[in-house]
């Protein structure tokens, strides 16, 4: 979500060293917050920045990655302003994530559906990120929020479903 933050948790959890690896991977260190970057630019910042926080690259890592992105945003400036306005709600905030993840990001298609009591269904579509990913941003939603939830992903249905286009089902109490 926020690049220069990831760098800043590279930094903070692997220091000068984590830094370095990252220099060495792309070239630069340098993250601007009111640049829009490509979601390539992203999805390349993610990869190493799991490569140096995790060791690899893989699902499970993903996961720890979206809860990490999630708590980035929420405690910055624009993320405190955006929580503020849903006061603990999950689900304003669930059927309101259209409106929160276009203020720092743009390229995929986001539409809700509330699917009555503690349930509310997410489908992202264009994504360019695995499926863990958003898991990990929604579960990280619900425990900002101090909720005990799950969250289930799955692919949209087949016969309108283009590569990158998940269902997630967030639910909690």
């Amino acid at each position: 979500m926020f690049l220069k933050n990831i760098v800043a948790t590279i930094k903070e959890h692997k220091g000068p060293q984590g830094l370095e690896a990252l220099k060495r991977e792309l070239g630069d260190t340098q993250f601007y917050g009111m640049r829009d970057y490509s979601l390539e630019e992203e999805v390349q910042l993610h990869r190493v920045a799991m490569k140096i926080l995790y060791g690899d690259a893989n699902p499970n890592n993903y996961f720890e990655l979206g809860k990490v992105s999630f708590q980035t945003y929420a405690e910055s400036a624009i993320g405190k302003t955006i929580m503020s306005l849903f006061h603990g709600n999950v689900k304003k905030l669930a059927l309101s994530f259209k409106m929160a993840i276009n203020t720092i990001s743009s390229g995929f298609d986001i539409r809700t559906e509330d699917l009555g009591g503690n349930r509310v269904k997410i489908t992202l579509l264009h994504l360019p990120y695995p499926v863990e990913y958003y898991k990990g941003v929604f579960t990280g939603a619900i425990e900002y929020f101090q909720k005990r939830g799950e969250v289930t992903q799955g692919l949209v249905e087949a016969h309108t479903r283009a590569p990158g286009d998940y269902e997630y089902i967030l639910r909690w109490e």
